[in-house]
């Protein structure tokens, strides 16, 4: 079921998208923006993207990692905007760019975004996430450019313990062509076995190029894609099993997200 923003203020809607959330590990909301709103972000952020893609290294807004094993820590608190061209080292993830802060980016060329940007870190959203944990507050954000990435990651958590992360769609992704986010439902309620898992994976398959946290303990064919339209967005638990599904047929999309933790 996908909500609508508009409803939230209506108290059974807000209460029902808050079991789902629980229930199922994610939740989906469209109308967050208005066409012109959303004109506006796009406009932006189809900007930013083509910054990005360019590899100018003389940019003084946009600073660039070929490195897959720059650390996450770095990237996140960085006080510029981080452009990621991952894949270099990896077995996976080619064609996908991953631009962390891209809020100073945004205050630089269009500060108009940030206002806009705000209606996904506070009010209604940030009540839906803490009525799950109240620990929770607005983090780092990123854009993720994924460009016929036929490759990805596998299926895995980002973690045990809960958090959570937004995803805005800044392109249609209703077809299984652009490789859409998919979540396996309600596995962020398997602690025990989740935790298990990692724990294996980290004895026995941790030296050999994979992931503690990949979801050996379940298959990549059940994901199940959550399909957005352009401005529809995702909330997820990130402790649920996830992961992109294969693109094909030079399928893209573009992506804005903000995190949600302790």
């Amino acid at each position: 079921m996908i909500y609508s923003f508009a409803t939230f203020h209506e108290k059974v809607v807000f209460q029902d998208a808050v079991k789902s959330f629980k229930d199922f590990g994610y939740v989906l909301i469209k109308d967050v923006f208005d066409e012109s709103e959303l004109e506006i972000l796009c406009a932006a952020t189809t900007k930013l993207e083509e910054e990005a893609l360019s590899k100018n290294l003389n940019n003084p807004l946009l600073k660039h990692s070929f490195n897959d094993d720059v650390k996450y820590e770095y990237l996140a608190n960085s006080l510029h905007s981080e452009v990621l061209h991952r894949g270099n080292d990896q077995n996976y993830d080619q064609g996908m760019t991953d631009i962390f802060n891209p809020s100073y980016w945004y205050a630089r060329h269009f500060p108009e975004c940030l206002e806009l940007f705000a209606r996904l870190r506070s009010g209604m959203i940030l009540d839906l996430i803490q009525a799950v944990n109240s620990d929770a507050y607005p983090k780092n954000n990123n854009l993720y450019i994924h460009q016929n990435v036929e490759n990805p990651r596998c299926a895995h958590i980002d973690s045990l313990r809960d958090y959570f992360k937004l995803f805005m769609a800044f392109s249609d992704q209703t077809e299984l062509s652009c490789g859409p986010f998919g979540v396996i439902p309600k596995t962020h309620s398997s602690k025990v076995k989740n935790y298990f898992m990692c724990q294996l994976n980290k004895r026995f398959f941790g030296f050999k190029g994979g992931n503690i946290t990949d979801a050996t303990f379940y298959k990549n064919q059940k994901l199940s894609p959550l399909f957005l339209d352009r401005g529809s967005i995702a909330l997820c638990n990130q402790s649920i099993v996830h992961g992109a599904l294969p693109a094909f047929n030079n399928g893209s999309r573009l992506t804005f997200v903000q995190t949600f933790d302790r």
